[in-house]
């Protein structure tokens, strides 16, 4: 072996086991040892080089019964000297480790994600966002009846079960607004509208910190972590510049919030003074007029600000329609031709939009927006450019160029 090779491997030994005979020591004095910490280190070495010759990985168990009975012939209690070595094992050994095991399987990862073009990590991503979407409506929902129907949530077994589950907050008021907040950004993230994604996460991590404060249980932290994970994931997945509702999406929504607004006429009415009922349900009573009536300011106050998060997501409030213009039809019509219902554009019952390059018209189509659909009426009139490797080409086989986009 060269020497260059064996100076280097004998330094950077040297520096190895120096650092981890410096490392050891600072534990015990950190421990509050009351012993001649520089007299351990011939001890340490002796147990290290054990270690080494017994062939046990890391040395375990030899290293440890040596250093347990050296450091009690110094004097040290054998609780402590266990103690010693387990944060010695823990951040020397059991830490690294991890970190070890963390970077092998992003690694690991990678690799498998590039073998596989990338499939992983969408399957991955789509199962994030999918999380997410479920744990922010179970949330919402799950806050909302702790908010509107404690006595009614506490009673039910099921939500007893799931509750741990969800976020913590001990105001009733807190509870619904909290939860409107989560059902409208939830509605954002489900959508896959990138405006979304910000708001979201300073409202989980104000959430998960309120949350902790109140339960700051293992199992409730790591699924927290779990959805801190989800969200990092479902970033990619934000794809789309503003919300559209859907008809589907439309009933989910309106009707989780009717609900509740409909809840809280129906206990104004029981809980009206003026208003004797001989039989009134309990899930509708409220402990006082003064907690119903602030309940409700605090409902609307939700309505307010979800209708506030609709309208931020909604935006920009681009319009495709270009209007109708019998010339600028008839010009693409002219120079690039029709088709059996072309002359439908001029019906003026539908949408136009044109498509311009250079100031010039090149493609418009006839369509109709139906919830978060548009429907298109056949095909696009105008010139027909295709795509070629690197450049774009007409059907005479001349590249043409774009300065707006591909077509």
């Amino acid at each position: 072996m060269p020497f260059k090779r064996e100076l280097r491997l004998t330094i950077g030994s040297f520096f190895e086991w120096g650092f981890a005979a410096g490392f050891f020591l600072l534990i015990g004095s950190f421990l509050g040892v009351k012993a001649d910490l520089a007299a351990i280190l011939p001890a340490f070495m002796v147990a290290n080089v054990l270690g080494v010759v017994s062939m046990v990985p890391g040395g375990l168990g030899s290293f440890d019964v040596f250093m347990i009975l050296t450091l009690g012939q110094i004097g040290i209690d054998s609780s402590l000297a266990v103690v010693w070595l387990l944060f010695y094992r823990l951040f020397y050994y059991v830490i690294p480790f991890i970190i070890g095991a963390v970077l092998f399987a992003q690694d690991a990862g990678k690799k498998l994600n590039a073998f596989l073009e990338g499939l992983p990590l969408q399957v991955l991503r789509k199962v994030a966002h999918t999380v997410l979407v479920v744990f922010l409506y179970f949330s919402g929902i799950m806050l909302l009846l702790r908010g509107i129907a404690p006595d009614l949530a506490f009673r039910n077994q099921v939500y007893v079960q799931l509750y741990p589950y969800t976020f913590f907050f001990l105001d009733r008021v807190t509870n619904i607004l909290m939860a409107f907040l989560i059902l409208g950004f939830g509605r954002g993230i489900a959508s896959k509208v990138k405006r979304a994604y910000w708001p979201t996460v300073i409202m989980l991590v104000v959430a998960i910190i309120a949350s902790i404060k109140e339960d700051s249980s293992l199992r409730f932290i790591i699924f927290l972590a779990i959805i801190v994970v989800a969200v990092v994931l479902t970033r990619q997945e934000l794809t789309r510049d503003r919300l559209d509702f859907s008809w589907g999406t439309r009933l989910i929504d309106w009707g989780i919030f009717g609900t509740t607004f409909l809840f809280y006429a129906i206990s104004g009415f029981y809980n009206a003074p003026a208003i004797h009922h001989k039989r009134i349900p309990e899930v509708f009573l409220f402990p006082s007029e003064r907690i119903w009536l602030t309940t409700l300011v605090g409902v609307l106050v939700a309505a307010a600000t979800l209708y506030l998060i609709y309208w931020y997501l909604s935006l920009p409030t681009t319009n495709l329609n270009d209007g109708f213009d019998a010339k600028r039809i008839a010009a693409v019509i002219d120079e690039f031709g029709g088709n059996e219902v072309s002359h439908l554009a001029y019906t003026r019952d539908k949408s136009i939009h044109f498509y311009r390059e250079d100031d010039h018209d090149q493609v418009f189509f006839l369509y109709r927006k139906k919830a978060d659909k548009l429907i298109i009426m056949g095909e696009p009139w105008g010139t027909r450019i295709r795509l070629c490797g690197g450049g774009r080409f007409d059907d005479t086989g001349r590249q043409a160029e774009s300065k707006s986009g591909v077509l």
